[in-house]
């Protein structure tokens, strides 16, 4: 026989995702954010966790980390660094099926270190504004990009906040060895399979070519170079430095959160007047 916290369990969850699934549908229009909060409200009402309990499983490290890496996210995206790269993937593309391909590769790459979460909100924009660049159906693109950065994403613990929660909380040695060690191999071996997959599900449409509708010089695309280059320059400074401190252990101070917090902090000291604008696109749902 089912226990009542069981049922109470269900019926939260239930509630919960039904209103995320069901958004859109008829006069549902409840934000993500605003459902899960409801599913937290109930959990304490109902009695299912107290609220020192609830407190206590927030784990403010990750809430951090996601907000610094959305940040550098964010800087990429205002300064129109993404945009340049995706015009470098059109202009590079001569068919469907090889745009494809470098959406996928690119969007796996990224996500490996600045989130899976981060790389979606930021680049989705940016695959979709191609229907003004090109005659070519983004649809296709989106599917390759939500594959690549949800495969990318699984073989470093800053890929997405589930690993980094992992390697924080399980007292793991050297995460980021372990996971790249374990977790790089079949992150290849997907990424292999996954874009055949990829041209099979969308074959009618693969071999059609990318006729450029909008012709620019692809530099055109950064609208501040300064903003660009500064969070490309923390990003590939914290790439190096997250295995660094993985390996030596300089401070126990230094960790992949604090270090990605010290970099996003950068990038608000440096950003100037895209300040307002940077912090303004971080989805802080």
């Amino acid at each position: 026989m089912m226990s009542t916290k069981f049922v109470e369990d269900a019926v939260i969850l239930a509630i919960t995702y039904g209103l995320i699934a069901l958004r859109g549908v008829g006069r549902i229009n409840v934000q993500p954010w605003a459902a899960m909060l409801l599913g937290a409200a109930l959990t304490v009402v109902l009695g299912v966790l107290t609220p020192q309990r609830a407190l206590s499983s927030i784990n403010l490290n990750v809430i951090l980390f996601l907000v610094s890496l959305f940040t550098i996210s964010s800087a990429l995206e205002v300064s129109g660094f993404f945009s340049y790269l995706a015009y470098r993937l059109l202009v590079g593309s001569r068919r469907m099926g090889s745009l494809i391909l470098r959406v996928f590769g690119l969007s796996a790459l990224l996500s490996l270190a600045l989130s899976n979460d981060g790389i979606a909100g930021s680049f989705t924009p940016v695959i979709v504004s191609m229907r003004r660049q090109a005659r070519i159906n983004v649809k296709p693109l989106l599917y390759a990009l939500a594959f690549g950065v949800t495969i990318g994403s699984v073989a470093l613990p800053v890929g997405n906040p589930q690993n980094l929660l992992i390697a924080l909380e399980s007292g793991m040695p050297k995460p980021f060895v372990v996971f790249a060690l374990y977790l790089l191999p079949p992150t290849i071996i997907n990424i292999l399979i996954t874009y055949p997959v990829l041209l099979l599900l969308f074959s009618n449409g693969a071999k059609d070519d990318v006729v450029l509708t909008e012709l620019r010089r692809p530099e055109e695309m950064i609208v501040n170079k300064g903003l660009a280059y500064t969070a490309l320059t923390v990003l590939m400074i914290l790439i190096p430095l997250y295995f660094i401190t993985d390996i030596v252990n300089v401070s126990p101070y230094l960790t992949p959160v604090t270090l990605t917090f010290m970099g996003a902090s950068v990038i608000y000291l440096l950003s100037g007047a895209d300040r307002r604008s940077v912090a303004n696109n971080v989805d802080w749902t």
